[in-house]
């Protein structure tokens, strides 16, 4: 049986049990990455798997991606294996996925203060919108979706309810852009807490305008994310910062959060991450050695070495 064969009998499974956003992304990447060199051959090895991460890595992909690949290469291989048509690999990934917050980019507090100072200066929806993502770790597409109503502002909170945004999704045998649904989205529904700054610098704003309006526009229609990701790039370098995205605002966000003592049970339900685990793989190498001095701390008054 060839892996093609594979694949699709692999995918036909997945459709019952994943999201479709989930599915798209899982065939997207292994429709691009792998069956173009895996596609024909009727066994797998080592040296093919390491062939396709380094074909990710020539292409101008990040390591987190060949890392992605890897383990899902790793996933359709083990499937093969359990159904009793390929033998199981014994090989494990490059570990990439471990190492990938390496490659995150995370303002400094310099950059951070920089970039809310020009936020302040100018309190209209766009610019509290980026707010929201740097100091409330907020998805663009999220931001995109808040309509006026989802500033309760008398008890502290954003009700995060939706998202706008488009998916790779499958049709047929082939992939189109399609509008989001919030079933489909990676938005978890949430209320984010404020801070007294926070309400401060948008209550202005929020009490003239119809509720049912869409808080970037103003209007029954919603902006664009790739709107709204233009502009904060700009933004930033106008101020001679990195040209930032959203994920980088949410990335300092979840960092500063972790930095101030935040535990990462509670970071993963404020970025709306149903995943604790992959919070802890994104994050980790960014925790304080504060764990460290705590143990330091409990030997030295237990005198455990005497």
């Amino acid at each position: 049986m060839k892996f093609a064969e594979i694949y699709t009998r692999w995918k036909a499974v997945k459709q019952g049990t994943l999201k479709p956003s989930s599915l798209a992304t899982y065939s997207l990447l292994a429709e691009k990455n792998i069956l173009p060199l895996l596609g024909d051959k009727e066994s797998v090895s080592e040296a093919d798997a390491r062939a396709v991460e380094e074909s990710v890595l020539a292409a101008g992909g990040s390591k987190r991606t060949a890392a992605d690949v890897s383990v899902l290469l790793l996933g359709i291989l083990r499937y093969a294996a359990k159904e009793g048509w390929w033998p199981m690999p014994t090989w494990q990934t490059n570990g990439w996925a471990a190492k990938a917050p390496q490659d995150l980019l995370i303002l400094s507090l310099k950059e951070e203060k920089k970039f809310l100072q020009e936020l302040y200066a100018h309190p209209n929806p766009r610019y509290i919108g980026i707010y929201l993502a740097l100091t409330a770790g907020l998805r663009l597409g999220e931001i995109c979706a808040l309509r006026w109503q989802d500033f309760d502002l008398e008890n502290g909170f954003i009700h995060v309810r939706g998202i706008q945004g488009y998916l790779y999704a499958v049709s047929g045998e082939s992939f189109e852009w399609r509008r989001k649904t919030d079933a489909e989205s990676e938005s978890s529904p949430r209320d984010v807490p404020l801070t007294p700054e926070q309400i401060a610098y948008i209550a202005p704003l929020v009490a003239d305008h119809l509720p049912e309006m869409f808080f970037l526009t103003n209007t029954p229609d919603a902006l664009q994310p790739r709107t709204l990701r233009v502009f904060c790039t700009t933004v930033a370098k106008n101020l001679g910062l990195p040209a930032v995205t959203f994920k980088d605002l949410r990335h300092t966000f979840a960092v500063r959060c972790l930095e101030s003592g935040v535990d990462f049970v509670t970071l993963a339900k404020l970025l709306g991450n149903d995943n604790v685990a992959g919070t802890v793989n994104t994050y980790m190498e960014f925790v304080t050695p504060e764990p460290r001095k705590g143990m330091q701390a409990m030997v030295k008054r237990l005198k455990l070495g005497d």
